[in-house]
């Protein structure tokens, strides 16, 4: 052990400490350099090679025949701590040595070291400047909202005269203009107050842990596309799950919507080799943009920047709003009789569809309608986990209208206006009408589901 701690760090060096730090020849250089290495013996090691050697000793002592068959259990108890020892001891000196040589740095470049914490300080302070900018938007919306909120809710009594009112007072005409946002501020309040009566998450705390390990080991490029690739899939095929099971289960035949199409394995094949397609060949160069995306809106990755779940169920019901406008105006288009034939087509290659279909698509229509998934996100995200979020929610969704089945107390039928699966196969029985994704309104609006409406008719009477 004293020759091994007798050592310099590299052949030529003494050890650490032999000398004081501001000895002849400069400042720490005859604590952390000695002479040439031709002073040293022939046998000499350096901390380095005594590091390893110490090392292999510890892991040598605990996996010999010795220690597992070894029936003086105090003594090879004595010979592993002995080890142990002197593998700390060495790894302390190594670290004496670099501390050493850190401060000898200080000593004779000190502008470099200053360089270097300057540039960790001024690193830290725009991270916690733009921590502080996010809370104080957060905190300005707020006082808005509760602004808007006793405005509307102010008595007639309280209000200025009517003169007055053109004069001085606009926040009337700020909430006849600004409806919309009065309600989503309401819903953000109301999500707020469920959030605030429910038990705290006891996930929470490993969910913390995973995400930092997530953070700590892979970059934002890995975590932003091969992150993004594994949930897309991972979701994907177990939401597909339930829908490719119940095709061998009996009881489930009566809630299948068109029984007399029932799934093929020549059908289900030749969808699922259509999927790999389209999600690595397609879909994937795609998700290879998700980086350069959060880059340039400065989207973060961080623990404490994760909105909470009512933020993140308000963010994702405004994607599904933006998307089902995109889709049923796009969708109808591809109908088009001069373009549906050379697109859309491909979808409507299944009369009755099944869950795996959902992504069934020319590669332009995954394309085209993908398109309207990124504009919610360009609109609402304000981090990473709403994308993730996002994509569960519409990959839910639309599963489960191309599932073929109505399933009795799906939880998704409690959402107003909701199409489901009933109302989309029809779309694929029938090719016309019924064109949005999730809500029902814009072919309410426009009247393109008056033919599903007489086709309920006649199945009442029938």
């Amino acid at each position: 052990m004293s020759s091994s701690i007798g050592t310099g760090m590299f052949p030529g060096q003494q050890p650490p400490g032999s000398h004081p730090l501001g000895g002849h020849g400069g400042p720490g250089q005859s604590g952390l350099l000695s002479g040439a290495p031709g002073n040293r013996g022939p046998g000499a090691n350096t901390l380095v090679d005594d590091l390893e050697a110490s090392f292999e000793a510890c892991f040598a002592s605990l996996v010999s025949q010795d220690y597992v068959n070894g029936t003086d259990q105090e003594e090879i108890r004595t010979g592993v701590d002995q080890c142990i020892q002197k593998f700390l001891d060495v790894a302390r000196q190594t670290e004496c040595f670099f501390l050493q040589k850190r401060l000898q740095l200080s000593v004779q470049k000190p502008e470099q070291v200053i360089k270097e914490d300057v540039s960790e300080l001024r690193n830290e302070l725009q991270r916690k400047e733009l921590l502080v900018q996010k809370h104080l938007s957060k905190l300005h919306h707020w006082q808005q909202v509760l602004e808007d909120v006793s405005v509307q809710h102010r008595k007639p009594s309280d209000l200025p005269p009517p003169g007055r009112q053109n004069r001085c007072c606009t926040k009337p005409i700020r909430m006849g203009v600004n409806g919309t946002a009065t309600i989503l501020s309401s819903a953000y309040l109301a999500v707020e107050y469920v959030d605030a009566v429910l038990p705290g998450n006891p996930l929470q705390p490993s969910l913390q842990q995973a995400w930092g390990f997530m953070n700590d080991n892979y970059t934002k490029f890995q975590i932003a596309t091969w992150g993004s690739l594994i949930v897309h899939e991972a979701i994907y095929f177990l939401f597909c799950l339930p829908g490719f099971l119940f095709q061998f289960m009996p009881f489930m035949q009566k809630y299948k919507i068109q029984p007399d199409k029932p799934e093929t394995w020549e059908k289900q094949w030749k969808c699922f080799k259509m999927l790999l397609f389209n999600h690595f060949c397609i879909q994937l160069p795609m998700i290879c943009g998700t980086y350069y995306f959060t880059e340039f809106f400065s989207i973060p990755y961080d623990w404490d920047s994760m909105p909470r779940w009512p933020y993140l169920l308000v963010q994702c019901l405004g994607c599904a709003v933006i998307e089902d406008t995109w889709h049923y105006f796009l969708h109808r288009l591809l109908h088009h009789r001069r373009i549906y034939r050379y697109i859309h087509k491909v979808h409507h290659d299944f009369t009755s569809p099944f869950g795996m279909q959902a992504e069934y698509a020319h590669p332009a229509e995954t394309v085209i309608l993908g398109a309207g998934f990124f504009i919610g996100i360009m609109v609402f995200c304000n981090h990473v986990t709403l994308l993730w979020a996002w994509v569960a929610i519409r990959l839910m969704e639309t599963i489960d209208v191309h599932s073929g089945y109505d399933v009795p107390l799906n939880p998704l039928h409690l959402i107003p206006f909701y199409a489901g699966s009933r109302f989309h196969d029809f779309h694929h029985m029938n090719f016309v009408g019924n064109y949005a994704s999730t809500f029902t309104w814009w072919d309410k609006l426009f009247h393109t589901d008056s033919q599903y409406n007489k086709h309920l008719l006649s199945k009442k009477d029938q």
